[in-house]
């Protein structure tokens, strides 16, 4: 029996192949397909595959939006793989395009961590609670910095 996993991968490598982009309005199409397989590869546990995906599409897209989805996934996709420097390069980037995104200061907490960069990464935690005191994400961060 095959996984659903494998098969949805399958799925989205064929929509891709299928749908290249051949005029500029199925660009943008292209991209989500490419988001979507990067985003299947993660949770497949694929992450240096998913790493490339994301890159490609955040290279890609014209969509802000779109791009810092896909850096904030190949960010998580680094630090799973202890590609520090490449987390830490997109986190850094992601904090500059979205100062008060609370994720994105959050994923700059986690790679300031992964840096051994402690203190600094508190304080980046502390900065992602000040708009969503609800992140989970900062909330662990701050509770590992005291512990």
């Amino acid at each position: 029996m095959i996984r659903s996993g494998v098969f949805a991968s399958a799925l989205a490598c064929a929509c891709i192949l299928t749908v290249r982009a051949t005029d500029p309005g199925t660009a943008r199409y292209d991209a989500e397909l490419q988001y979507q397989l990067a985003t299947v590869l993660f949770n497949e546990t694929r992450y240096a595959e998913a790493m490339e995906a994301y890159r490609r599409v955040s290279d890609s897209t014209a969509d802000a939006g779109l791009a810092r989805r896909a850096k904030k996934g190949r960010t998580r996709s680094a630090l799973r793989i202890a590609e520090f420097t490449v987390a830490r390069e997109e986190a850094a980037e992601l904090r500059r395009e979205a100062p008060q995104d609370h994720e994105a200061l959050a994923l700059d907490g986690d790679s300031l961590w992964a840096a051994g960069l402690f203190d600094e990464a508190e304080a980046t935690y502390k900065d992602a609670l000040a708009p969503s005191a609800g992140s989970s994400r900062a909330r662990f961060g701050v509770a590992r910095s005291l512990a």
